[in-house]
This record gives C-alpha cells, sequence and structure tokens, in this order.
C-alpha cells in the first residue's frame, strides 16, 4: 500500500508496510522516521517506543502496533477480517445451495 502526500508542491511516496517514504527528512534521519509514516498508521501507545524491534531492511521498523490505515479509516487486520467472514458466508450459502439441489434432484428420480 502506497500513499502520495502533498506538502507545498511536493509530492512523496509513503509505504508504511516496508516503513519507507521518499520525503527528505526520511532519507536523512537517522531513525528513518518522518511524520508522513506517522501518520499512516494508527495512534501508537506510549510503551511503543520502548518495545519497537529496528532492522538493517525494510521493513526497518516492525511491531504489532504499527497497523497502516487503509484510506484514514481502518487498519488492514480488520478489512482482511470481513473478508476472511465474507468468504466464510459465501461457502456456507454454496454449500447450502448444492444440498437443496441434491435434495431436489433426489426427489425427481
Amino acid at each position: 500500500m502506497h500513499s502520495k502526500k502533498s506538502l507545498s508542491n511536493n509530492s512523496y511516496i509513503t509505504n508504511p508496510k516496508n516503513w519507507t517514504c521518499s520525503c527528505p527528512v526520511y532519507l536523512t534521519d537517522h531513525f528513518l522516521l518522518c511524520k508522513h509514516l506517522v501518520q499512516s498508521v494508527h495512534p501508537l501507545s506510549p510503551h511503543f517506543f520502548n518495545e519497537v524491534k529496528c532492522h538493517r531492511s525494510s521493513p526497518f521498523w516492525k511491531h504489532k502496533d504499527l497497523i497502516p490505515l487503509v484510506n484514514r479509516l481502518k487498519p488492514i487486520e480488520e478489512i482482511d477480517e470481513k473478508l476472511y467472514e465474507y468468504d466464510e458466508n459465501m461457502n456456507d450459502i454454496n454449500d447450502k445451495m448444492v444440498e437443496e439441489t441434491s435434495e431436489v434432484v433426489e426427489n425427481e428420480t
């Protein structure tokens, strides 16, 4: 997931999943941190900075609380969960249809 940020006629590409941003601050910051990345994830707890792990390759920061925003509304995990529930419901409906069709065919023969 990439999001474009516009600040004073400049566009930056921010990728919270890989913890990267194309802004000049990020590219020069010792902690690989910028406001665009912070704004692209859900609010963090005070304990976050004591627990976060930094890595030498992308994603540079890893932590269970680094949940990217999707359209600034919901974390990706919530959307994945909804899709899983939808798939399960569709499977149930499909199974029921197959069962009812089998019953009709049996009754006709």
